[in-house]
């Protein structure tokens, strides 16, 4: 016994984290309010002393409302029976932002343009069910709960009541806020503000159309929303995270990545978007589809998505929520340079659901979150006029399919494939719809291009660097 009992307590001290402190500072935009399809600005200033921004987390809020929305059956300050019928956009009201680009003291450094369909296709690859609640509260997506991921959006009603003289037939909702992290350099980066000279500015692009943030949920009674009014935002602001540190720390951090005597690099993810219509009469026939998707000209290009959204144009049902991406393919692949990716043709739900959560994780897959599955993903989804305005609709169908083009092992680094001179080939067939009487609907197929990228500060100035 004395010989495995030591015969005096072995202490090690933790490293300690390096003095300073930890705010959150609200950067507020430089206009008060802003109508949908206009610019808010928001201003982050540069040498700030020792100062570092944490962008994973932070996040932007707003108050957003719609104005005068005209329809039939909506919402009324004086009729509760009809609180339920206008809905929020179920993937969250990221749908409101239409871009949001970055400037350096005044010179561009990248720019996300149709920032609310990326958002859409990358939640439903990589979110889980067991986070609905905290995104329902902070982003307005779809509450769960007991309802097994269905994807219902939230109503208007759970934000308040409708603004007085509301009616069913011309209604403003509530003011709602929300706060969302962001992709891109604005959602995973650590900047040294210090080393910036000017300011950060993070320009965001409201969305215009009443449809891309808001549906309706049919009842007993009609229920109309034509697009009229529109959409209005306060209260704009970028909520940094800061560490600012002490005089010496910031010295050390200095040195070992050698501020002074080269210029400061990082490495990060950036998101590429781009999209073609898909005829009514491709949708309904059995066609082959070889097409080569545009500008996909990367050094490390990590993996690519796909995923279809409803056209919001013309007669379509208005309980048909835009920013739902959908799997409209029977089978399909890429070539990247000739070289199939994947090697066999996806013709099944599982191997897409495969593939998609192969593009965020490298380890056991029943680990791997989606918000794919059986009961609400069909593999070669139609939208139809069949569902009339007083139908409820009990869920919304959603899917989307990712191929990871990075080596397994590496899928942490940046190892995806340099497609600057190649072309990205997408192969797909559709299959005749046997139900002739199912009328004819367009779509729009979106492709978003994950790639690695390399932001530099260099002379006070960031920039992004992607080839």
């Amino acid at each position: 016994m004395p010989d495995q009992i030591p015969h005096k307590l072995i202490y090690k001290t933790e490293d300690e984290p390096l003095p300073g402190f930890y705010q959150r500072i609200k950067y507020e935009s430089s206009d008060n309010l802003v109508r949908g399809g206009s610019i808010s600005n928001i201003f982050i200033p540069g040498r700030e002393r020792n100062t570092f921004l944490f962008c994973r987390n932070s996040c932007l809020n707003f108050t957003l409302r719609g104005v005068d929305l005209v329809g039939t059956g909506l919402p009324s300050s004086s009729d509760a029976t009809k609180a339920d019928h206008l809905l929020l956009s179920p993937l969250s009201v990221a749908s409101a932002i239409k871009s949001i680009s970055i400037i350096s003291n005044g010179k561009p450094v990248c720019m996300l343009d149709d920032y609310s369909k990326i958002a859409s296709i990358l939640t439903v690859a990589s979110a889980s069910t067991s986070g609905s609640g905290i995104r329902s509260l902070l982003t307005g997506s779809s509450y769960v709960g007991g309802n097994d991921n269905n994807l219902k959006g939230n109503p208007t009603s759970a934000y308040g009541v409708p603004a007085t003289g509301s009616t069913a037939t011309k209604t403003t909702t509530p003011y709602m806020s929300f706060s969302l992290p962001l992709f891109g350099i604005m959602g995973s980066s650590v900047i040294p503000l210090q080393e910036l000279e000017g300011s950060l500015q993070i320009q965001i692009t409201w969305a215009l159309k009443i449809r891309d943030v808001f549906h309706v949920n049919p009842g007993s009674v009609a229920v109309t929303l034509d697009g009229s009014g529109h959409l209005e935002f306060t209260n704009v602001s970028y909520e940094a995270a800061t560490r600012t540190l002490t005089d010496a720390a910031y010295k050390l951090v200095a040195e070992e990545n050698n501020f002074s005597s080269k210029h400061i690099e990082w490495s990060d993810t950036h998101y590429y978007y781009t999209s073609q219509e898909i005829p009514a009469a491709t949708l309904t026939s059995q066609t082959r589809i070889n097409t080569i998707v545009p500008s996909m000209k990367f050094t490390s290009l990590d993996a690519l998505y796909n995923g279809s959204f409803v056209n919001t144009d013309g007669t379509n049902d208005a309980s048909e929520p835009t920013c739902i991406p959908h799997l409209i393919w029977d089978e399909c692949r890429f070539r990247v340079g000739g070289i199939e990716k994947p090697t066999n043709t996806m013709t099944t739900l599982s191997e897409y659901v495969n593939q998609t959560i192969a593009c965020t994780s490298n380890v056991n897959q029943a680990t791997s979150l989606s918000l794919m599955n059986s009961k609400y993903t069909v593999q070669n989804f139609r939208p139809t006029d069949e569902v009339t305005q007083t139908d409820v609709r009990q869920y919304n169908d959603r899917g989307v399919l990712g191929v990871n083009l990075r080596s397994f092992p590496e899928i942490e680094t940046v190892s995806g494939i340099d497609s600057r001179f190649t072309t990205v080939q997408f192969e797909a067939t559709t299959k005749a719809i046997a139900n002739a009487t199912t009328p004819a609907r367009t779509m729009n197929t979106a492709w978003v291009a994950q790639y690695s990228v390399v932001f530099v500060i260099q002379d006070g100035v960031m920039s992004m660097a992607s080839d």
